[in-house]
């Protein structure tokens, strides 16, 4: 069932204000481009590690950077391909939602859902939920709430209109995250509530829980923003300290002359390349263009677009 009842309490108005000094504080911090990629590559890594460890499937961090700087790997365990996919929606959702103006629908739900779990509602399921997604999001989005707000409304309502026995919320948190990047709370795509949620799992799972017994989102919401604001905090402190945590070999950010000459050619606004034309401009085999452009993908230099033989890649 949907719920939209809260209170606009002390405690959710202090973190709203705090959350807004601290965005800003951020947005105006000048970081140098090598700094700003390694902390998204360090936040994507943490995003997945915590949200995996909020299921019953962890996965170390050594792991998953193993995983995600791989290029050719073609197999994978159950447990990998929940990194994948996950990483996969993550970049979804940096790519195309970005201070995107447009509404998001039910069906870019079920993308997500697709992308995080590989597929996994079948047809009846996907008809019987748009519809009340669809209505669900039109009324969020036509309300004047806080962004914050509105992904704290739809992270915990979606979780609830999952039909999936036992679902971990991924999807809603995803989806939470999503709205977030759309109204630009997303920090340069450095913030990681997943952290927090797992730090806190008795309050994680209390305040949801509240919202059932009471109607009322307004604990949960306390306790959302509340995320939203101390995750603000250690971004605007990792960014002025200049420490963070490193997980890669230093090496892994260095790019080869090929790698850096096919950063020029796509600084041209509107241009992407492809597999075959890497090939062709620096003759070499497929494998190595595969490599190439992958360390570039995984860097999040480029996106890539499509499946199999049509994938192209542009500059993000």
């Amino acid at each position: 069932m949907v719920n939209f009842s809260y209170n606009l309490s002390p405690t959710i108005r202090d973190n709203l204000d705090k959350i807004k000094d601290l965005r800003s504080q951020v947005l105006l911090t000048v970081l140098p481009p090598r700094f700003e990629l390694q902390l998204r590559w360090e936040a994507t890594i943490n995003k997945i590690y915590w949200s995996l460890s909020l299921t019953e499937n962890p996965v170390s961090r050594r792991q998953i950077v193993k995983l995600l700087t791989l290029a050719n790997k073609r197999r994978f365990t159950s447990q990998e391909k929940e990194v994948i996919n996950y990483k996969k929606a993550l970049a979804y959702i940096s790519q195309e939602w970005t201070a995107n103006s447009a509404a998001t629908t039910a069906k870019h739900i079920l993308l997500v859902d697709s992308l995080a779990y590989g597929a996994r509602l079948t047809k009846r399921y996907s008809q019987l939920l748009l519809p009340v997604w669809e209505k669900f999001l039109q009324y969020l989005q036509t309300g004047s709430d806080h962004p914050v707000i509105q992904a704290g409304v739809a992270q915990i309502n979606l979780s609830s209109l999952s039909p999936v026995p036992e679902d971990d919320g991924r999807t809603a948190r995803l989806v939470g995250l999503l709205l977030l990047y759309k109204y630009g709370y997303d920090l340069r795509g450095l913030i990681e509530l997943e952290e927090y949620f797992r730090r806190n799992i008795v309050d994680y799972n209390k305040t949801q829980e509240s919202v059932k017994s009471n109607q009322n989102l307004t604990l949960w919401l306390e306790f959302y923003t509340e995320a939203v604001k101390i995750q603000f905090t250690k971004i605007l402190s990792k960014i002025s300290s200049g420490q963070f945590q490193i997980t890669t070999a230093s090496n892994f950010w260095k790019l080869n002359d090929r790698q850096k000459q096919i950063m020029v050619l796509l600084e041209q606004p509107n241009i992407s390349i492809t597999n075959k034309k890497v090939q062709g401009l620096f003759r070499v085999s497929q494998i190595t263009a595969s490599r190439d452009l992958a360390k570039l993908t995984s860097l999040g230099l480029l996106f890539s677009h499509g499946k199999g033989r049509s994938v192209y890649y542009t500059k993000v």
